[in-house]
């Protein structure tokens, strides 16, 4: 289970959801609490080498309220775009061993 917190411009509310994972290659992600109607989505890793691999991320969500959606809709493509890019650098920065 992973919390987040999301406070930027006047959105601000916690986002709980429940990950299952099957490591390195996949891990899904899936509403337990927060202001959404469906939230749900995955990460999947595919190795093109044994030095590179390709980053997958697919969230799909709904919100409750039409209005907050709007509002929301930017800032959440946003955040899903800034979350594969830190994913990115992190793994840039670990070394496996051989």
């Amino acid at each position: 289970m992973a919390t987040l917190r999301l406070n930027y411009r006047r959105l601000d509310f916690d986002l709980t959801t429940r990950n299952q994972k099957r490591r390195p290659h996949w891990m899904s992600i899936h509403l337990e609490r927060g202001p959404f109607r469906r939230f749900e989505g995955e990460w999947q890793v595919l190795e093109l080498s044994p030095a590179a691999c390709k980053i997958e991320f697919t969230l799909r969500y709904e919100f409750d309220s039409a209005l907050v959606g709007k509002l929301a809709g930017l800032v959440f493509d946003g955040i899903a775009d800034q979350l594969v890019d830190a994913f990115a650098r992190r793994a840039e920065q670990t070394t496996l061993p051989p």
